[in-house]
């Protein structure tokens, strides 16, 4: 009697996972796209030569992640520029410096100014 109580069991939950009572899987999360920029925070902004003048090529550019509107660029010709505000305006850093081309930079994340 106990074997068939058993198999009526075993034949009960068999059945009623056939018939879809079991747990239903989540479907995985698709995966964001990117993010949207509303052409609205662009439109003050206009192209014009800030300098290096004679439009000097750029080699290295560092962010600085405590200051997300910070950021640094070294130029072939022209030192190391800063900008406080996303690039809207580049201040140069390096004038003062014996040398003028610049390969590589990076910001200590203990030191970030």
């Amino acid at each position: 009697m106990r074997a068939s109580i058993g198999k009526t069991l075993a034949l009960t939950v068999l059945t009623a996972l056939a018939a879809g009572g079991a747990p239903a899987m989540a479907a995985p999360a698709a995966a964001p796209g990117p993010a949207r920029v509303a052409p609205a925070l662009f439109q003050d902004l206009h192209w014009r030569l800030i300098g290096p003048f004679r439009g000097g090529r750029v080699l290295a550019v560092s962010g600085v992640p405590q200051h997300p509107q910070r950021f640094y660029f070294g130029a072939v010709d022209g030192g190391v520029w800063r900008s406080d505000n996303a690039g809207r305006t580049w201040t140069p850093i390096f004038d003062a410096e014996p040398v003028g081309s610049i390969g590589a930079l990076a910001v200590a994340p203990s030191i970030p100014t």
